[in-house]
C-alpha cells in the first residue's frame, strides 16, 4: 500500500457530480497504482491508461466510474466512442459503468 497513490489527493471528489477526468489523467500520468476509494467518479472524454497502470477500487459495489447519460463526448452517433480504454492486454481494461 506504500506505492498506492489515493486519486482524491489529486482533488477527485467521487461524489458523481463533480468531473473528475483531469484528477484520474493527472494520477494515471503521474503514478503506476492508484487507489480509488469508495465513490462514483463521474469522467466526461475518455481515459487512456499507461501498459502499467494499476487501478485499486475499495469494491466494486461501492468504487465506480461512471458516465453521465448527457455526456457531449459519448452521446452522439456519428461521433461514437468506446466508453472503455483504448488500452487492452489479457482482458484488462477500465471499464466505465
Amino acid at each position: 500500500m506504500d506505492t498506492w497513490f489515493n486519486i482524491r489527493t489529486l482533488g477527485a471528489r467521487g461524489d458523481g457530480i463533480a468531473d473528475d477526468t483531469e484528477a484520474l489523467r493527472k494520477a494515471i500520468a503521474q503514478h503506476r497504482t492508484i487507489y480509488l476509494p469508495s465513490g462514483h467518479y463521474r469522467v466526461s472524454d475518455s481515459i487512456t491508461l499507461r501498459p502499467d497502470s494499476v487501478l485499486i477500487g475499495l469494491h466494486p459495489s461501492t468504487t465506480r466510474i461512471v458516465i453521465s447519460d448527457s455526456t457531449p463526448a459519448f452521446s452522439r452517433v456519428s461521433a461514437a466512442r468506446n466508453p472503455s480504454s483504448k488500452r487492452r492486454r489479457a482482458g484488462r481494461t477500465l471499464s466505465l459503468a
